[in-house]
């Protein structure tokens, strides 16, 4: 089966000129295949650099205490997955900008689920 790429740009993100720095945020995801997403940050104002973030999303197939599968199993810890739990991966963006926004990308022949982008940044007036 061929990868499907699927993209979606935020709408505008306004500060005070040049006033933006120290994006972060963070990937809310539900595990059900590993898969890769780019975030791009495209910057605009008087600078207008553009910087692209890529963060793996894993399932990890960790297991949890209590499921069809017995202690001290070879294959597995403590029992059944992690699978459709709801994870969390982090991000840094460096950058200063009057306004940006974020454009994601997820290339992948497999299902995924990305419940939300969270976005915080820094601004201060000079």
């Amino acid at each position: 089966m061929a990868n499907l790429i699927t993209t979606r740009t935020s709408g505008l993100i306004r500060a005070p000129e040049d006033n933006v720095f120290d994006i972060k945020g963070w990937i809310l995801y539900r595990e059900l295949f590993d898969v890769t997403v780019t975030l791009d940050f495209l910057f605009g104002g008087i600078t207008a650099p553009d910087q692209s973030i890529t963060k793996n999303l894993p399932n990890d197939g960790l297991g949890v205490y209590n499921g069809d599968v017995y202690y001290n199993a070879t294959d597995a810890f403590y029992s059944s997955t992690f699978k459709k739990r709801l994870n969390r991966r982090d991000y840094k963006s460096a950058g200063r900008s009057s306004h940006y926004q974020v454009k994601a990308t997820v290339d992948s022949a497999n299902d995924w689920e990305i419940h939300e982008i969270g976005i915080r940044h820094s601004s201060a007036n000079t």
